[in-house]
């Protein structure tokens, strides 16, 4: 110890007492040693000056076996504090040192460089207990820093994702009323009109839909951004989803002079991906390329092709129009990105549509890419795995992995437990749209049997199944006739990046089809 230090010595045997300052004299320091012979007199001691460390007995005549050292670390807790005592015992040592003390020293075994040691690590041992102490208190207030910054953030999600919900609803419903009217006077209904008015009224009901576009880009860009968008997939044939896309857009193509086409393999196989959310890919792609292609003659061109090595349909939408040059195509994907085109600026939106696209074609597990020349026009090519559960599966696997690389899936297989009909079917599948969660993969593997992939932990699936047997019990509470039972059976647990062999036999198994 070469610093200097002051020291408070309680000890009531004044011979000791010399003793232990002699000793501290012959330790390298120079150190100031004030020697008390009683608990309340350390106590006076300490309240008007400071010392370094302090050195009692367990024998005091105002305190005996551990109460003074209790009472010391009661009053100043940021005190090293060291026991010397006669009574050897390893007990009363542990004690000690769970009340708060550095060190239990027997007097029988005190030289100058064991109290030398000792003081010094006392010192240091204390340091160190407070400074982890201020680091637990520092980290537990920031963990209720962050607690309240996480449920105010929690809160204002879910504040901007009500007023999504309702400004959307309140868009709708007018534009709704200005559409059927529009659509009414077009029709004739109150009475005949001219070649210019109709034109006029075709423009009103095709930038009617331009507004209702631009609603459904905000509010899906908003579930997007805080993970609520929901998937519900499917089997379903690919030709229907772009036939009942393209039925809305005739009518803007023809108001704008636009020729949309559509061609398609005949035996275009079904798909396994959410209709809707494809649908709306189909309908953003077209709907820019109807505005964005030549104004003389303008051609847009919808394909469906069966892609046999890759498992895909490959949809694409071809336009005329002018074309995108390298610096729109690194950029165009990217939230709130307008493209400079010639068209006018009433034809803009958000800027959401191509990149919602991108976000949705992922949801479907698969890819879609664009190439342009300028001059000439732009292709946007997107991919929907074709139904084959073991590709589905794969692809399920390698973008949870993208996502998270530690995520994990519980494979589970539910069936209904008693009525197996077609409509009773029907039913649990709405059902399962309502509950399923986006991460996860559901899908009918047999009649009444479905299969779950649901993205967590092991010890996470028993609270999310009593969540599906909750919203179960909450879906046959408005109904006259309860959904039939569900029983749900746990196949294992899979960490994706690294059992993904195990977890493509597991589900397979699963669905019966090895």
């Amino acid at each position: 110890m070469t610093s200097r230090l002051d020291i408070l010595l309680i000890e009531d045997d004044s011979a000791f007492a010399c003793l232990a300052q002699t000793l501290i004299v012959k330790t390298r320091g120079v150190h100031t040693v004030t020697h008390v012979m009683r608990i309340d007199s350390a106590l006076k001691e300490l309240a008007h000056t400071t010392f370094d460390i302090v050195l009692t007995d367990l024998s005091l005549p105002d305190a005996t076996g551990l109460e003074g050292v209790q009472t010391l670390r009661a009053f100043n807790p940021s005190l090293p504090l060291i026991v010397l005592t006669s009574q050897e015992s390893e007990e009363l040592a542990i004690q000690a040192l769970q009340c708060g003390a550095q060190d239990y020293i027997c007097k029988d075994s005190v030289a100058p460089n064991i109290l030398e040691l000792a003081i010094r690590h006392a010192i240091e041992r204390h340091k160190i207990v407070c400074d982890n102490e201020r680091l637990i208190a520092e980290l537990d207030a920031q963990q209720k820093q962050l607690r309240r910054k996480n449920e105010r953030l929690q809160q204002l999600v879910e504040t901007a994702h009500r007023f999504v919900d309702n400004v959307s609803h309140e868009f709708r419903t007018p534009l709704t009323v200005v559409r059927e009217y529009a659509s009414l006077m077009r029709d004739g209904v109150l009475g005949e009109i001219n070649e210019e008015q109709a034109e006029f009224l075709d423009v009103i009901g095709y930038r009617v839909d331009d507004l209702n576009t631009m609603v459904d880009d905000m509010l899906d860009s908003s579930k997007l951004e805080v993970g609520l968008m929901g998937a519900h997939r499917i089997s379903t044939p690919a030709v229907s989803i772009i036939e009942r896309s393209l039925a809305g857009l005739q009518l803007k193509a023809q108001v704008r002079g636009v020729d949309l086409s559509f061609d398609a393999n005949a035996d275009l196989p079904e798909v396994f991906c959410d209709p809707e959310k494809v649908g709306r890919v189909v309908t953003n792609l077209v709907s820019n390329a109807i505005k964005f292609c030549a104004e003389v003659k303008g051609r847009v061109q919808v394909s469906a092709k069966y892609s046999h090595g890759d498992k895909d349909v490959r949809i694409s939408v071809s336009d005329n129009g002018s074309g995108i040059d390298e610096d729109g195509l690194s950029r165009m994907f990217d939230r709130f990105q307008q493209l400079g085109t010639s068209t006018q600026s009433s034809t803009k939106g958000f800027g959401l549509g191509l990149n919602i696209a991108r976000e949705l074609v992922d949801l479907n597990y698969g890819k879609i890419t664009v190439d342009s020349t300028v001059g000439e026009g732009t292709t946007f090519t997107f991919t929907v795995p074709l139904d084959d559960w073991s590709e589905i599966v794969r692809r399920f696997a390698e973008r949870l992995v993208r996502n998270d690389a530690a995520a994990s899936v519980v494979l589970v297989r539910a069936e209904a437990a008693d009525d197996q009909s077609e409509s009773c079917i029907r039913e649990i599948d709405a059902f399962w749209r309502f509950t399923e969660r986006q991460p996860d993969l559901i899908r009918m593997t047999g009649p009444g049997q479905w299969t779950l992939l649901i993205t967590c932990r092991a010890a996470e699936i028993g609270h999310i199944i009593e969540r599906f047997n909750a919203n179960h019990a909450q879906v046959s509470r408005n109904r006259p006739v309860p959904l039939p039972a569900l029983t749900f059976d746990t196949q294992g647990c899979f960490a994706v990046a690294d059992d993904l062999d195990s977890l493509l036999d597991a589900a397979c198994q699963a669905a019966c089809l090895v």
